[in-house]
């Protein structure tokens, strides 16, 4: 069945002025990558869903993968026809979340544009306090807010749960937490809350702790691929292995991500001195 594609505004997929006057080519038109196949990306404007290829100009004068579009960035086009474009241009990006790629001071980005980075941990899956830590400065340091989610509650008692909960409140005072499951759905109205229109949440996190089960239960439909839960110590198996955006109906933009078994902050002098 043929994918339907509603009309937005692009203010409700985090377009804005900032992005608006940074615009030189008015004969181009801006779009949202929302998702990225190698060479390919899928981009979104007000009436389509497009794939697209970068310029062979841009190709040439890439130094680093930082100049090449990734998930979130805002690009200018040329529309070749009704499902395809290219790309001529990443426009600047008002945020940036990366990491340091695993085994070398490389820079590696995440995402781009991002408004709060939604920090999930499970208590089945390496859950530690000092692995949330890196998240928010990895996200402060780009002036993206952290929200701290423990998932998966209802594999905890009441007794576990509250002491898990104090923990985290007292070691990060000054971050929002939330505790959700996705089996009857606690604490996930409290998420809807959290999520305005136009802005755009960024789920991180280890492999298997349900950050495609989240958003798929707050787009309300399964559109992300998940794992069975075994048995076994209730581990779900390891799904999504590209990043992707989303646009809830009622307002936000959730970019689901694949697990990070490691967490590289790029400036360490930044988290020593704010963290």
């Amino acid at each position: 069945m043929k994918k339907e594609i509603r009309k937005i505004d692009l203010k409700d997929i985090g377009y804005h002025e900032f992005f608006d006057i940074n615009q030189k080519d008015h004969n181009l038109i801006p779009a949202r990558v929302i998702a990225q196949y190698k060479e390919l990306y899928i981009l979104r404007n007000e009436t389509s869903e497009l794939s697209a290829k970068i310029t062979g100009k841009m190709m040439f004068s890439a130094s680093s993968t930082e100049d090449y579009p990734t998930v979130g960035d805002w690009v200018l086009i040329a529309v070749l026809d009704k499902q395809q474009a290219l790309i001529h241009e990443i426009l600047p990006r008002k945020t940036v979340l990366a990491r340091k790629a695993v085994g070398s001071s490389d820079k590696q980005i995440i995402a781009a544009n991002i408004d709060v980075a939604l920090i999930v941990q499970s208590p089945d899956r390496d859950y530690n306090l000092n692995k949330f830590e890196r998240y928010i400065v990895l996200a402060e340091s780009e002036n993206i807010k952290p929200v701290i989610i423990l998932n998966k509650t209802d594999l905890l008692s009441e007794e576990e749960l509250n002491t898990k909960i104090n923990e985290l409140k007292q070691r990060f005072e000054d971050n929002e937490i939330y505790a959700t499951n996705i089996i009857n759905e606690h604490g996930i109205n409290d998420l809807r809350n959290l999520i305005k229109k136009g802005l755009t949440y960024c789920f991180l996190g280890s492999s298997g702790v349900g950050k495609s089960s989240i958003i798929n239960v707050l787009l309300g439909e399964d559109l992300i691929k998940t794992g069975e839960i075994s048995s076994y110590a209730h581990r779900g198996k390891h799904i999504t292995t590209h990043r992707e955006l989303y646009i809830i109906k009622s307002g936000g933009i959730l970019i689901d991500n694949p697990g990070m078994r490691e967490i590289g902050v790029l400036d360490s002098d930044w988290g020593i001195k704010n963290v």
